[in-house]
């Protein structure tokens, strides 16, 4: 491998590719560090996953901001496909039993920081540590006042909290 091991950093969907990689290439992970990923999808998200699959023509209050980020960062067309495929993917793994990583999260060796943002609905606080309780070597942070997106919300924070965890490794 060209480089060595790498730290894995993911934010939501993307932390839990992270969390995947770890598991199913331990050689590529040095570390593994997330943000709004708890390696399942709850039952109790149903209700959200399928509002997320509408956000674009129809926006629960909350989601505004959400679907403002989708449509400007890819146009509406192709917002609406990406939510709704989303949202179809997500009830396929509720109906599952909802793990992406958690049901193989021991396998993970390589030092693992989980954060979770106190008011997160997706990944909350109660999910993280779980996740990180099946972990050998990992850690739960919780971010006080923060929800999903941390990385906006409170930045500083969380750019402090990652720099002080990889310095640890």
């Amino acid at each position: 491998m060209i480089g060595g091991p790498a730290h894995l950093l993911g934010f939501s969907d993307g932390g839990e590719v992270a969390l995947l990689m770890a598991i199913q290439s331990p050689s590529i992970a040095r570390s593994v560090a997330t943000w709004g990923s708890a390696g399942s999808v709850p039952a109790e998200a149903a209700e959200m996953v399928a509002a997320m699959g509408e956000m674009v023509d129809h926006p629960v209050p909350g989601m505004e901001p959400f679907r403002a980020y989708f449509v400007d960062a890819y146009g509406e067309d192709d917002a609406r496909r990406m939510t709704r495929s989303w949202s179809a993917a997500s009830t396929t793994i509720v109906e599952r039993g909802g793990s992406l990583s958690r049901d193989r999260a021991g396998e993970i060796t390589c030092p693992v920081l989980l954060i979770a943002g106190e008011d997160d609905e997706l990944a909350t606080p109660d999910l993280v540590r779980d996740l990180a309780s099946r972990i050998p070597n990992a850690q739960a942070v919780v971010a006080d006042g923060a929800g999903h997106g941390i990385s906006w919300e409170q930045p500083e924070w969380l750019n402090q909290t990652l720099l002080a965890f990889l310095r640890g490794i």
